[in-house]
């Protein structure tokens, strides 16, 4: 048994949780783990020679901070002999055969060695009753991960990482996507680009429908269920909101003085694009030529932009605030997204890693297009 034949047997099914994939091992993390972390799995997956449980797990606890604070996590790890191992923590549960094998009442978590040739299934409570996708090498979103079996196979494969196909004709909006990590998230974790690289055009219309009736239902859902973020403040005397690195108000001037307070997660200035919009960044802003939701990404505000020449993606850019701060990553495009920033050599935006946008920056996206940023504390 080799690394490469189990990759080939591997299947995703979506969800909300992020998932590691690689032929020498998958690793199942909530939506709450960051993309950091996800970038490190992924690392070290893609070492040369075989990857070690007790390496993995202190890759885990150690983007936590202590064991107490880690993360459930299903982690499944295939050895060049054809071992396979497996670790659990809370609430997924690993299906050897058909036969459940859970976490509870681990205070840490369950180790064990598993049968080379059997059917292998990682998931999470909400992976019941969905399609199925195969995967190869991958980071992306979902709720269960089958190894070896035949299982159902939607005729559709994520992307290797850094994999460059052009944009399929006959794709479906808002398909589910995969790509390798973003800093997020890889957060968060996987962004939605414009080309996944595989279409399921071929599938029955009725699936296809229900799959993008699931997709659509799940963000929203996903969306309404997150809890409100919040954020330390430093307030002045007359009630104005700052961030906490600040010793004078930014609104008023006066000193900063009094006691940091928790507040709700505030609007953190506009984006004003050339096309004579403005949105208030409020929350996730994704930008392009026709924004589609995709994987779960909770998104709150949807911008489309004009492209005569389709040079802008799809899904060009997208616009997060965390904290006090505003960041925008490129969301794998071919034509790319320029930072332009004052005093500077105007740089191509990272698609890897979200960066930290300062109030004046703008955007270009291509064919005419920018985004500008006014008013971010």
């Amino acid at each position: 048994m080799s690394y490469e034949g189990i990759a080939e047997t591997t299947r995703w099914t979506p969800g909300a949780w992020s998932a590691v994939v690689a032929p020498k091992g998958k690793i199942l993390l909530p939506p709450e783990a960051p993309g950091g972390l996800l970038d490190a799995l992924w690392d070290l997956l893609h070492v040369d020679g075989d990857v070690e449980m007790p390496v993995v797990l202190d890759a885990i606890v150690s983007h936590a901070g202590r064991i107490g604070d880690t993360w459930d996590f299903a982690v499944v790890l295939i050895h060049s002999d054809g071992s396979v191992r497996a670790a659990l923590r809370g609430s997924p549960v690993l299906e050897c055969d058909g036969e459940a094998i859970g976490a509870a009442p681990c205070v840490t978590w369950r180790e064990m060695l598993l049968t080379p040739s059997a059917t292998i299934l990682i998931r999470c409570e909400e992976a019941e009753g969905l399609p199925e996708f195969s995967v190869k090498d991958a980071v992306l979103q979902a709720s269960a991960l089958r190894l070896g079996g035949a299982g159902a196979d939607g005729g559709a494969r994520a992307d290797q990482r850094g994999a460059d196909a052009p944009e399929p004709q006959d794709a479906v909006p808002g398909a589910p996507e995969s790509s390798g990590p973003g800093g997020t998230v890889q957060g968060d974790p996987s962004l939605p680009g414009d080309h996944d690289g595989r279409t399921i055009a071929h599938l029955p219309d009725e699936l296809v429908e229900e799959i993008e009736r699931w997709q659509k239902d799940g963000a929203v859902r996903e969306q309404e269920a997150a809890p409100s973020a919040e954020v330390m403040s430093a307030r002045c005397s007359a009630g104005h909101d700052n961030p906490t690195s600040r010793s004078e108000c930014g609104e008023c001037g006066k000193p900063l003085e009094r006691p940091a307070v928790k507040i709700p997660q505030p609007a953190l200035g506009r984006m004003v694009t050339s096309t004579g919009q403005t949105v208030v960044i409020d929350g996730p802003v994704l930008v392009g030529r026709a924004p589609v939701v995709q994987d779960g990404l909770p998104v709150r505000r949807l911008v489309a932009v004009t492209s005569r020449d389709r040079t802008i993606s799809r899904n060009h850019v997208l616009v997060t605030i965390e904290g006090w701060s505003v960041l925008a990553q490129d969301l794998r495009t071919n034509n790319g997204t320029m930072l332009l920033r004052e005093g500077e050599a105007p740089r191509r935006l990272s698609d890897a890693h979200p960066t930290l946008l300062r109030s004046g920056d703008a955007l270009d996206l291509g064919d005419g297009v920018t985004l500008g940023f006014q008013d971010i504390p």
